[in-house]
């Protein structure tokens, strides 16, 4: 099984793709970061070809997903907030 995985830097609420796209769309800690989750969902839902696979992961703050990241981040000295191209995340 041959795939491609392409990634942009994009506003969920508005894909820059044309409708029946993607075989698959993944996104995996995202979604609950986006105050309108349904309008990126409809969006998901757009750009997904009939018959297509959407894989979405959430993960809670206070999960063991999210205390190993912190740690993670820890060990290797990477600050909990950091700027990346003027948007702060974190």
């Amino acid at each position: 099984m041959a795939f491609l995985l392409i990634y942009y830097l994009a506003s969920a609420e508005q894909l820059p793709f044309k409708d029946n796209t993607f075989d698959v769309v993944f996104s995996f800690g995202v979604l609950h970061h986006i105050p309108n989750i349904s309008n990126s969902i409809k969006e998901i839902y757009r750009v997904l070809k009939p018959g297509g696979e959407i894989l979405i992961g959430l993960y809670h703050r206070h999960s063991l997903y999210y205390y190993m990241t912190v740690l993670a981040a820890f060990v290797r000295g990477i600050p909990l907030k950091t700027k990346l191209q003027g948007i702060e995340v974190g």
